[in-house]
């Protein structure tokens, strides 16, 4: 048996021509150097047909037929062929891009029969004026937009896919503008369909890919005032960030003739993104967005530049424009916010603002609209503040208007100290230990003389920004929060907790757990007759304690002499009630000590002396020894 070597269209033609009991049919465009034309078929096998690969199918269109009565195919694995020759026609389609004549360079090297043509219209009517100008049974149609110096023209579909219509990918993309196609079927079908979408017998090759240039589009680089650099050796324009990106894409957009742009942006890092990423050709006109760490509004934008200005106008906020794409997939690692200890020292977009001993977290914000104030946990120890706080800020971080809060459980709040103060009190150490019970992280300060350096020396204790102060005479209730946090958007002050006196029977801030700051408490130079007033601060409405003032004749007469001679200084209308309540209810054993003390602080507090004597323990005792020789 030998192969016929006149030429034959097809493997039937070749059995008619065929002078022996088998023959070879054989595709010219393979490479049989190292193939062996050796086989002889056992005799059970004697109406097979053989056919052997090639590089790209199973059926390498290399067969040995019977010449009479052929039957079963038999896929021989033994060795294999190269394809080696393409005399499709390859038009190269100009789309005008930056690259198109490199792109064509790169067929036109492998294939000097390659030709270029003009991109109009779309892509069925550009395939059908190609098919028009080719005579070859099957035609390549690929685009400017690639690079084909690894791609192999030599392909060919299965027998069985010959008609059908063949779409290769890119390294990002299912369907690049790579086609090939048999010629008089693709013109058959034009005239029913006008979009490849529509066309029956898609076929997506998978195992061949193109490239796509990475300095395909140009790209715009937005400095949002931070230390980013572009980090890749691509040409780029830079431009600043205005307002929101609906307005700096908008600003971008007026200013080029691209027809797409990559936007990118200095809080964003590039160093591993490909910028030859590619949509599907159905997403041109999509806007393409790239999450910034977890935040899928993110910062960096492949940009459609024509459908971007017709809708412009209408659009008030970016995520209105009426096709975006979120790519998925591909993030792009944003880099890290400051960190500084005042609004007043925010010099970046964002800084965090950290309180509390807490630490920076994963949270991404959004450009996409005015920058909010981001909150991350209930107490707003954890902040991410925009520079604009700068400008609203007058004395807490709620002047601003654009406040958002996230609920992270996770971000709990360190506890803060809890700094017990007595001195010499009948009940110290029991109502101490109860605070143990309650407490047992609790400090303890003893025999400071003079409120407001008892004050200073807890304050002094602390390790934490604001401390709980319990005091002597304070029965601590059963259920309260001692992981209670202040609100750290408000401006440091005070916060006074509410006790229960029942003497008088009242209930407000005198006697009451403190929330001190410790700073403010160090810093007081000084004060009133109230330590605690003479500095901001603010009432939280819930019950912490009951007064154990109680205890003995002076220690009940001190403390209502003392409070007496504050609320006189006072003439609001619940002062002068509370002023009242002392005056007149005694409760208990020792109630008339508490009333003897109240109208001995009324009586003190009009005759003209130092009120600042009532801060001092020496001097109060000696005024209750002559009053009362007790």
């Amino acid at each position: 048996m030998f192969a016929h070597e006149q030429p034959a269209d097809s493997i039937e033609e070749a059995r008619s021509k065929s002078r022996t009991q088998y023959c070879w049919y054989l595709s010219g465009e393979n490479d049989y150097t190292n193939f062996r034309f050796d086989m002889i078929p056992p005799h059970w096998e004697h109406d097979h047909v053989y056919v052997w690969p090639s590089q790209w199918q199973q059926d390498g269109q290399v067969y040995l037929s019977p010449k009479h009565n052929p039957g079963a195919t038999h896929y021989c694995t033994d060795q294999s062929v190269i394809t080696t020759r393409c005399d499709v026609d390859i038009f190269v389609v100009d789309a005008n891009n930056k690259n198109r004549e490199l792109s064509f360079q790169t067929v036109y090297n492998k294939h000097n029969h390659a030709q270029q043509i003009r991109g109009m219209g779309n892509w069925a009517s550009i395939i059908q004026k190609c098919c028009t100008k080719s005579t070859s049974e099957y035609v390549w149609v690929v685009s400017s937009e690639y690079d084909y110096t690894h791609f192999d023209f030599t392909w060919y579909p299965e027998p069985a896919q010959r008609t059908m219509f063949h779409i290769f990918g890119s390294q990002h993309q299912k369907w690049a503008n790579v086609f090939r196609v048999h010629r008089q079927e693709f013109l058959n079908q034009c005239k029913w369909h006008n979009d490849i979408k529509q066309f029956p017998l898609l076929n997506f090759v998978d195992y061949q890919t193109v490239q796509t240039w990475s300095n395909n589009v140009e790209i715009v680089y937005v400095d949002f005032g931070n230390t980013g650099i572009f980090q890749q050796d691509l040409d780029h324009k830079t431009t600043r960030f205005f307002g929101t990106w609906l307005q700096t894409l908008g600003r971008i957009c007026e200013r080029t003739h691209s027809e797409h742009l990559w936007v990118t942006s200095s809080i964003c890092d590039y160093t591993d993104f490909d910028f030859g990423w590619q949509p599907e050709p159905w997403q041109q006109d999509m806007l393409h967005v790239f999450a910034s760490n977890e935040q899928a509004e993110g910062d960096t934008f492949l940009v459609p530049v024509q459908r971007f200005k017709a809708q412009q106008q209408r659009l008030e906020l970016l995520g209105w424009f009426d096709t975006i794409n979120y790519v998925e997939h591909i993030t792009v690692p944003a880099h890290a916010w400051p960190t500084v200890d005042s609004i007043h020292y925010i010099d970046s977009q964002y800084a965090w603002l950290l309180r509390n001993g807490q630490q920076p977290v994963d949270y991404t914000p959004s450009f996409w609209k005015k920058p909010d104030l981001h909150v991350l946990n209930t107490s707003g120890s954890v902040s991410l503040c925009p520079r604009d706080c700068k400008t609203h800020f007058r004395t807490q971080a709620y002047d601003y208007p654009y406040i958002l809060r996230h609920s992270r459980k996770e971000l709990a709040d360190n506890p803060l100290d809890v700094v017990y103060v007595s001195n010499g009190e009948k009940n110290a150490d029991l109502n101490w230990n109860r605070l143990l019970e309650l407490c047992p992280r609790a400090k303890r300060i003893d025999g400071v003389n003079g409120r407001a350096q008892a004050y200073k020396a807890c304050a002094e204790a602390s390790d934490t920004e604001w401390f709980l102060n319990v005091f002597a005479k304070c029965w601590v209730h059963d259920d309260f929060d001692f992981d209670w946090q202040p609100d750290y958007l408000q401006n440091n002050k005070h916060y006074i907790f509410d006790a229960h006196n029942p003497v008088t029977g009242l209930t407000y801030g005198h006697m009451g757990i403190i929330a001190y700051h410790k700073q403010l408490v160090l810093d007081c130079k000084t004060w009133g007759l109230d330590f605690t007033l003479s500095m901001p601060h603010g009432s939280v409405p819930v019950t912490a304690s009951t007064a154990d003032y109680a205890t003995t004749p002076y220690e009940t007469w001190r403390t209502a002499f003392r409070e007496v001679v504050k609320l006189s200084q006072q003439q609001d209308p619940q002062s002068r009630y509370r002023a009242n309540a002392w005056l007149t209810v005694g409760n208990g054993d020792l109630g008339e000590w508490s009333m003897r003390g109240a109208h001995d602080g009324v009586v003190f507090a009009t005759s003209g002396t130092d009120l600042q004597l009532s801060f001092e323990w020496a001097w109060l005792k000696e005024h209750f020894q002559r009053l009362y020789n007790h």
